[in-house]
């Protein structure tokens, strides 16, 4: 069976790590992009025996194979990003940055076609977020 392959960054963390299982279960073969910064590979542990998982523990942005791996995805998910209350309230300047720097990062090694969402969820829900 050839399965497709799916690249997730964020993949260690609570919403990637269930979208990894998910994509698992739907047979896929999924690659993990994660410096497990805010996530853990404990949220990964229901499928780090599943055959089709690759996790590789980095930056998006110092992944060197990322150009390798964003070319032959059949999808990506970016989910990787600095995130929590404390921290955005913290250092909002390099909260920023970070998350900047990721994403632009996906969005060069991606083929053309890419459409990229996210979600803002956990920061306009948070208290004192004003839009």
């Amino acid at each position: 069976m050839n399965r497709s392959h799916v690249l997730v960054t964020g993949g260690a963390g609570f919403i990637g790590s269930h979208l990894v299982e998910r994509l698992l279960r739907d047979g896929k073969n999924v690659t993990v992009i994660d410096d497990c910064s805010t996530g853990s590979l404990e949220n990964l542990a229901a499928a780090r025996a599943h055959s089709g998982l690759r996790v590789i523990a980095a930056k998006v942005s110092e992944c060197a194979e990322l150009p390798d791996l964003a070319a032959s995805a059949e999808s990506i998910y970016h989910l990787a990003a600095a995130v929590g209350v404390e921290l955005v309230m913290n250092s909002c300047l390099q909260t920023i940055k970070t998350n900047l720097t990721e994403t632009q990062r996906i969005l060069d090694a991606a083929k053309p076609g890419l459409c990229l969402a996210r979600t803002d969820g956990p920061l306009r829900n948070s208290p004192g977020f004003r839009a």
